[in-house]
């Protein structure tokens, strides 16, 4: 086996981090600026619901990097999972009437206790304790009311996304990135 003995000075490979702009141009620009003009809309949404009780999901939609795919671009918008839980409710386990049209149901699992305790919490919902019993005892208690209403009954929709993002709004996104592309993106260049 031989090893070997040149080495590379790899100081000179790649971008130096000072070099890299994180200004965004193009379409790239075009997607971002509105994926962030749609957060602040699912942002006002939400605090229009009144579903801003611990103020999660409103701080953790973020817009993630521009991606191309060939000549398609996309551009996508995280948030917690149960995000979807707000935008369409779900059927309780005896009633829809909160979310009729909602894909989502209770059918043999109960939400999770801690979730109500949290947001008994933030929305300053106290506990009534009986004689005989802790605070803690009478918070879970009290959670657990709730945790059986809304297995029974269900989870309102309250929805913030799709307000915002409607079929106009994609054609006008659309209409925006094709105005782009065929303003600055056709170069013709004829041999010499």
């Amino acid at each position: 086996m031989v090893m070997a003995n040149k080495f590379f000075e790899l100081d000179n490979i790649g971008l130096n981090p000072e070099d890299i702009s994180t200004e965004f141009t193009g379409v790239e620009k075009i997607l971002t600026d509105w994926a962030n003009t749609a957060i602040k809309a699912f942002q006002d949404n939400l605090t229009k619901n009144g579903s801003t009780a611990t103020h999660n999901l409103f701080s953790s939609i973020v817009p993630l990097p521009v991606k191309r795919y060939g000549k398609d671009y996309a551009i996508e918008i995280e948030g917690p999972g149960y995000w979807k839980y707000v935008e369409y409710g779900v059927k309780g386990r005896f009633g829809s009437a909160k979310a009729p049209d909602s894909p989502f149901s209770f059918k043999d699992k109960f939400p999770p206790r801690d979730v109500f305790k949290t947001w008994m919490t933030n929305k300053g919902i106290r506990a009534e304790v009986k004689e005989g019993q802790s605070l803690d005892e009478a918070i879970d208690a009290k959670a657990r009311q709730i945790q059986h209403a809304v297995y029974k009954y269900g989870i309102k929709k309250n929805p913030f996304v799709s307000p915002f993002v409607t079929d106009q709004e994609i054609t006008r996104l659309a209409i925006k990135v094709a105005d782009y592309i065929s303003q600055n993106s056709i170069e013709v260049t004829l041999p010499k």
